[in-house]
């Protein structure tokens, strides 16, 4: 599985995670300038910026380990970027990682 398809799968499963445990998914891949958002969701007043890391087993580290100080700060000036698109205020504001490490077996003929 390439790079993209690995990251588009794990993608769809972290949305099913967020909607089932209650949230509303308001966008998927928002970008801006400033940088991008995986998922932002929404449950009462508070809206999550999601960041999904996926990879295939862990032979690079746990996939949160990837978010790094730099990529935090993009994402905190891209919520920035879309609360004021969207001409959202006085909400609660959420930044959330959600890791999918996938195991596949492969068959080899």
């Amino acid at each position: 599985m390439k790079n993209i398809q690995l990251g588009k799968y794990g993608e769809m499963l972290a949305e099913r995670i967020v909607t089932e445990n209650g949230y509303r998914i308001v966008e998927t891949n928002f970008r801006c300038k400033t940088g991008e958002i995986d998922i932002i969701a929404q449950q009462g007043n508070c809206y999550h910026f999601v960041e999904v890391k996926t990879r295939m087993g862990d032979s690079y580290g746990h996939p949160a380990e990837a978010v790094t100080k730099q990529k935090q700060h993009r994402i905190i000036q891209a919520a920035k970027c879309y609360l004021h698109m969207k001409q959202i205020a006085n909400v609660q504001v959420q930044f959330d990682v959600i890791e999918i490490e996938v195991n596949m077996l492969m068959n080899c003929f």
